[in-house]
């Protein structure tokens, strides 16, 4: 017969990593943090232009979806790059907000033993790890159990207090650069959307240019001349302010989306450092050493 230590529990976690996290739900690899994997994103990005396309193809042959087709579509195909650039940020977006959910659970579990008299030490550390592999199944997942675990590993290692605060520090930093460096993608797709619907103007304007001769030569003529050369005068004109338009409203929604979740991730952050520094150092005991 077998017997279970304090420090083990045959009781399944509280927190499960598979069933919290958006990507491994659907078991693909996860992104650390909050930061989606490249996979994800780009089955994510698929899925939101297929639903933006289909019910548009399916209902193209009535008068509104005529005009939300052709918006999606003509223009010189501009609109399709627009679309599909949106929906890859979007999709980065969705996934980020998912995970910040799903890191947030963490600082709902408490990772502490519950003695209220308890302090951590060189002695007793390994029941504050015990305690986080308990509660978490997955703890180098999630940002607060990971940063804990590998900063306690160390407490053994060093005399002062101070010390420990150090490596929380630094772990925190290295978790901020990481957060950072994971919109560089989507800064890119921010800035490559009203620039695709410059490009539209450019295209609309010398198409409007190339057929103003056609204009000049018709204004002698027959008045179905002229208005058929204006009509493709204006159809330049029309690619060149429509494109634009669609970028721009693309990229001020898509901006404004992420500033909403990047205040959601540095919250996030700001909580967890919060967390370590008043819950997990302020139980820290360490004797000098000489």
């Amino acid at each position: 017969m077998t017997t279970t230590t304090a420090f083990e529990s045959t009781a399944p976690p509280p927190l499960r990593f598979a069933r919290l996290d958006p990507e491994r739900r659907l078991g693909l690899n996860s992104g650390y943090g909050t930061s989606p994997s490249v996979l994800s994103t780009l089955l994510l990005t698929l899925t939101l232009a297929f639903l933006i396309y289909t019910p548009a193809w399916l209902f193209r042959d009535t008068d509104a979806g005529s005009s939300v087709w052709h918006a999606l579509t003509a223009y010189q195909r501009i609109p399709v790059a627009i679309t599909l650039t949106t929906c890859c940020a979007a999709a980065i977006l969705i996934l980020k907000w998912l995970k910040i959910r799903c890191q947030r659970r963490s600082l709902q579990v408490s990772l502490l033993p519950e003695d209220p008299d308890f302090r951590i030490d060189g002695r007793n550390v390994d029941r504050v790890l015990a305690r986080i592999a308990e509660q978490i199944d997955e703890p180098e997942q999630f940002i607060l159990s990971n940063r804990m675990d590998r900063v306690l590993r160390n407490v053994r290692n060093v005399g002062r207090v101070a010390d420990i605060d150090e490596m929380f520090t630094s772990a925190a930093d290295a978790d901020e650069s990481r957060m950072e460096s994971s919109y560089t993608v989507i800064r890119g797709l921010v800035w490559a959307i009203p620039v695709l619907g410059f490009i539209g103007t450019i295209v609309g304007l010398t198409m409007a240019i190339g057929e103003f001769q056609g204009v000049l030569d018709a204004s002698g003529g027959e008045k179905m001349a002229l208005v058929t050369e204006l009509g493709k005068v204006i159809a330049g004109l029309q690619t060149a302010f429509v494109t634009t338009g669609e970028g721009l409203v693309a990229a001020l929604v898509l901006q404004l989306g992420m500033v909403v979740i990047r205040r959601g991730d540095e919250t996030l952050l700001d909580d967890i450092r919060d967390h370590c520094t008043i819950q997990v150092l302020s139980l820290v005991r360490l004797e000098a050493r000489e």
